[in-house]
């Protein structure tokens, strides 16, 4: 599967300081690794049959790794990675806006997080 991700550091989570935690480099260097796999068959896709294939990818991740803490790791990096990638546009769906909500980078959630605010029925 790639680099050895026996030895890992912690998850990435918001520190009380307001910045990320630097993720392991095992962990980035497998999620850049699978990113550049699947990157080309969700380039052309919509926002919606992106979503359905990342919880496919996903589930086959959870599978391979055995390992709930390094999926919990890899798997907001792989998302990072994917977005950084694809065409860079606003946000316009609920599916674009899932798939942004579950980056590890601090920019993809605020603006999933925006979007989805904007959406949010107004009370009477």
């Amino acid at each position: 599967m790639g680099p050895d991700v026996k030895d890992r550091g912690k998850s990435v989570d918001d520190d009380a300081d307001g910045v990320d935690d630097v993720p392991d480099a095992t962990v980035v260097s497998l999620a850049k690794e699978l990113a550049s796999r699947w990157v080309p068959q969700l380039r052309n896709k919509s926002w919606n049959e992106r979503l359905r294939l990342l919880q496919q990818i996903h589930e086959q991740l959870q599978e391979d790794l055995e390992d709930l803490d390094l999926y919990s790791e890899i798997s907001p990096q792989l998302i990072r990675e994917i977005i950084e990638r694809l065409p860079q546009e606003p946000i316009a769906s609920f599916e674009q806006a899932h798939i942004y909500s579950n980056s590890a980078d601090r920019r993809h959630r605020r603006m999933a997080g925006e979007w989805l605010a904007g959406r949010a029925p107004r009370g009477s």
